[in-house]
């Protein structure tokens, strides 16, 4: 099975990434602020640093599968859940991510 690639598009139509899942950025202070929830861990060894990120991933996937099943391949920015827009670490502003 071929992973899903993510693109994140502007207000222009302009594409600022193009990821697969598991390849999108994640902010640093998400990972440790996951790491102290799961494992009381502000400074996450590389295993806990590995299952805080797959967890995150598998949220982001539960999301877009879900999404995906509802026939939605590009989905505005502002309606998806915060608690997915917030883990990404991207400096653009994003309008849209169309999934293919």
């Amino acid at each position: 099975m071929r992973s899903k690639e993510f693109l994140f598009i502007d207000s222009d139509n302009n594409l600022i990434m193009k990821k697969d899942l598991t390849s999108i950025p994640i902010k640093e202070e998400c990972i440790i602020k996951k790491s102290i929830e799961l494992f009381n861990d502000p400074e996450p060894c590389i295993i806990h640093r590995t299952y805080v990120l797959k967890k995150i991933f598998m949220e982001m996937s539960e999301y877009f599968d879900k999404v995906l099943m509802d026939g939605e391949n590009e989905i505005p920015w502002s309606c998806i859940p915060k608690n997915i827009t917030n883990v990404i670490d991207i400096k653009e502003e994003v309008q849209k991510i169309m999934i293919g």
